[in-house]
């Protein structure tokens, strides 16, 4: 069955509400109502979601770490990175949606009961990278906690520190 097909059937058997019966009782013209976890299948898929990346599908892996390449961690440390050296560790909501939407371009690309775990490997590289930099930052000021202020030279420096790092592993011969 074609997700068109399933949207359509959702649209003709109304099943965006709830039941209100409970599963396998029939509805007031005698239909047999459907389980509330084939109705979640049914709006997700007709509503242009993805399964794949929905925590009540029972198809989905248990979350672990996979590799995820090069672009997305950089990404992710660079989300991170500008989030503390420009806002003290906030951000709007509008760019949290916009990396949130990379995130998931992303984890689309990958094959389907790999995708939560995908997303799992970067919510982690996330709190690692925010652990990283709020410890250096508690070197550098004792007593520092979040959410009070720091100054952003305290980040930078440690941007700068990691971008050392990140550039010695490079071997360039000519």
């Amino acid at each position: 069955m074609t997700v068109t097909e399933m949207a359509n059937y959702a649209l003709k058997k109304q099943d965006y509400e709830k039941a209100t019966s409970k599963q396998g009782s029939s509805d007031s013209d005698g239909n047999q109502s459907i389980s509330d976890l084939e109705r979640s299948y049914r709006n997700a898929e007709a509503t242009g979601g993805d399964r794949w990346l929905c925590g009540w599908n029972p198809d989905v892996e248990p979350k672990h770490i996979v590799p995820i390449s090069k672009d997305i961690e950089d990404l992710v440390k660079h989300q991170i990175r500008e989030r503390y050296l420009k806002e003290q560790g906030g951000s709007s909501f509008e760019k949290v949606h916009s990396y949130n939407e990379k995130y998931k371009a992303y984890a689309k690309t990958r094959n389907g009961p790999e995708r939560m775990s995908v997303l799992y490997t970067i919510e982690e590289l996330k709190f690692s990278e925010m652990d990283k930099i709020m410890g250096y930052i508690k070197s550098k000021v004792p007593g520092w906690h979040h959410p009070k202020p720091f100054d952003p030279a305290i980040v930078q420096e440690y941007i700068n520190q990691e971008e050392g790092k990140d550039n010695k592993d490079i071997n360039i011969s000519v």
